[in-house]
């Protein structure tokens, strides 16, 4: 869990960018 958590916080991250990126593109 402590190696997976902060992977999965990454994931989150970079997918909310990439939606907020198409979503102005």
């Amino acid at each position: 869990m402590v190696f997976i958590c902060p992977r999965v916080l990454f994931c989150w991250v970079l997918l909310k960018c990439v939606v907020h990126v198409r979503s102005f593109g």
